[in-house]
């Protein structure tokens, strides 16, 4: 599998179709199977509003690449756990728009977070902690996969677990390398 991230502090999608980010140009030079979106985390209103809108304008461009667009919910930060429905509304209402996949990591944080308390977000209170990660990780393979996780042998699920720390690294050195240094890699086969 190929795979590229595209990220930046504090942008939202929109910023993504305008410069200087290269996500618009990354859409052409590559054949992509599903590219997921991602912005903080979206409440109501305007927000919303402009959630979908700007999916619409990504999915017109994933489209053309011959991919599926996928919204990757996001959460809100600790102090404003209580807006997490209203983030889950809002990025189903944007994949529901372009007919995408709806990717609910911050529904499944929220339902972790809740039923054991378990640190899911590291200390900054907004940003996930590993275990978080590794959540986030297992929610998005499971909707794009089709498999369900609960059928998963442990030692498949002790191999992914190994196999998203390894991810883990692998971003954290791509995101301390200079960015001339930083490339497109081929990423696990899952099978």
């Amino acid at each position: 599998y190929l795979t590229e991230g595209i990220t930046a502090p504090n942008l939202a999608l929109i910023d993504h179709l305008q410069a200087p980010s290269r996500a618009a140009a990354a859409l052409a030079e590559h054949p992509w199977n599903v590219v997921i979106l991602q912005q903080g985390p979206t409440t109501i209103g305007l927000c919303r509003d402009s959630l979908v809108l700007w999916t619409k304008l990504f999915d017109s461009l994933i489209v053309k690449a011959g991919a599926r667009t996928a919204l990757m919910m996001t959460w809100p930060p600790r102090e404003r756990w209580t807006a997490l429905e209203e983030t889950r509304l809002s990025y189903a209402a944007a994949a529901a728009a372009v007919h995408g996949i709806f990717l609910p990591v911050g529904e499944a944080l929220g339902l972790v977070r809740d039923a054991a308390r378990p640190a899911l977000l590291a200390a900054d209170g907004f940003h996930p902690s590993a275990l978080g990660s590794f959540l986030a990780a297992l929610t998005i393979y499971e909707r794009l996969s089709g498999r369900d996780l609960r059928r998963l042998d442990r030692g498949r699920l002790a191999s992914s677990a190994r196999l998203v720390r390894s991810a883990r690294r692998r971003v954290r050195a791509i995101s301390t390398s200079p960015p001339s240094s930083r490339r497109t890699s081929s990423g696990p086969r899952i099978r």
